[in-house]
This record gives C-alpha cells, structure tokens and sequence, in this order.
C-alpha cells in the first residue's frame, strides 16, 4: 500500500483490517484495525496488562497513524 503523510506523519491514505497503528491520544500504545467502517471510520483495539482489551470504535482516520515499531 502507498502511504502519502502529513507533514505531521498522520497516514493519509485508508487502512486495512489487521494493520497495527497508533492513536493520537495514546501513542504509548499499539492498536490493531478490527473493522473498517462505510463511513470511513476504523474500530482499533489493543491488549492491556492481563486479559483486559481496551477498544475503540468509529474512530477517524485522522486521529490514527501505521505504527513503525
């Protein structure tokens, strides 16, 4: 996949399901595309200590970048 960035490093071109990323508000975390909406929203989620998942859905494609680590 081409990836056009920002100045900013924000990806500017659509995700995939399965693509790790980074949310804007939580960078120190690296969060998986479960879903691609219509509307052009994503649902991510992540693994927290133990069994807990922290996700989050209708997320906009602004607020996510492809993780480089």
């Amino acid at each position: 996949m081409k990836q056009t960035r920002s100045n900013l490093g924000w990806l500017m071109n659509n995700l995939e399901v399965g693509q790790q990323v980074k949310l804007a508000q939580f960078e120190q975390y690296i969060f998986k595309v479960t879903a691609a909406h219509q509307d052009g929203t994503y649902t991510v989620e992540t693994q927290l200590d133990g069994q807990q998942v922290l996700s989050y859905q209708n997320v906009a494609q602004e607020m996510l970048r492809v993780s480089a680590d």
